[in-house]
């Protein structure tokens, strides 16, 4: 005789109807940090010790040093000299040795640059199908399937979340409007250099001689003789100018400690010291 399985050892089943499996791809406002969606302002507590200080006072560009400063830290940067490369004048390979190699490598990177953007373009279809669907007179029926919402009879509740979705729906449909046109202009240069009519195309789309517009890379002059006539200053001069047509403008926080916050464009700001010079 056969004995049925007890109810403990009985083997449970991966495809279950779990209420957790069907919220998980919905976008919840509530488990995210206020601030990030709230319009309020932060507010401190009166009661508190620090209700009797002005905690925020704008000094100006005039301000004075404060009467506290904190310790310098001490840290200390070795400058290592490094030797000038050596300068090839004659290639000792041919290119022809990498051509098979570079075709390869070509094909692969736009097979998979192809099925990225395909990937992504989908993703942009979906959102822009769920802006239409919540701008809609029916969006009350279709939002309970983008958002987590508690209560749906709650009118407050449904509205809010409605426009938190609305604006968070095109914040990632400019994002990606912003990429596809600088992917655009990024293609329509190389296309250029490849035709061989002039490898520097500013951002804006505009060609410039080498004169008047030099490569963008801090050592692409290395190979230019000339450079070691020039003096320090100058030098440094046209490489920042370089570095802000390439990143932008650079923004220096003083801390007044010995060291100084610097951020260059788009770049992860970093602590370097207040006389020291950024490369």
């Amino acid at each position: 005789m056969s004995r049925e399985p007890s109810a403990e050892k009985k083997r449970a089943l991966r495809l279950t109807d779990n209420p957790k499996s069907k919220t998980s791809k919905l976008l919840d406002f509530d488990s995210a940090n206020p601030l990030l969606y709230k319009d309020q302002s932060i507010s401190i507590d009166g009661k508190s010790s620090f209700s009797t200080q002005n905690l925020y006072v704008y000094h100006g560009l005039t301000c004075k040093k404060p009467a506290i400063v904190s310790k310098k830290t001490d840290l200390k940067y070795k400058v290592k000299l490094l030797p000038r490369r050596q300068r090839t004048r004659t290639d000792p390979l041919d290119d022809e040795v990498y051509v098979g190699f570079h075709r390869r490598m070509t094909k692969e990177e736009k097979s998979m640059t192809g099925s990225d953007r395909t990937r992504m373009l989908l993703e942009i279809e979906n959102l822009k199908e769920q802006l239409r669907l919540i701008q809609q007179h029916d969006w009350v029926r279709h939002l309970p399937r983008i958002v987590m919402i508690q209560d749906r009879k709650d009118s407050d509740e449904m509205a809010r979340k409605r426009k938190l979705m609305v604006q968070e729906l095109r914040r990632l449909l400019g994002k990606f409007a912003d990429w596809d046109e600088r992917n655009a202009r990024l293609l329509r240069d190389a296309k250029n250099f490849e035709r061989g009519t002039n490898g520097n195309v500013r951002s804006n789309g505009l060609h410039a001689s080498d004169d008047e517009y030099e490569d963008l890379s801090d050592d692409s002059d290395d190979a230019d003789e000339n450079i070691l006539a020039a003096s320090l200053e100058k030098l440094r001069e046209k490489r920042e100018l370089n570095r802000r047509t390439r990143g932008g403008h650079s923004v220096r926080i003083f801390l007044r400690n010995g060291y100084d916050i610097l951020q260059v464009g788009d770049h992860v700001p970093r602590i370097v010291e207040s006389n020291m010079y950024i490369n």
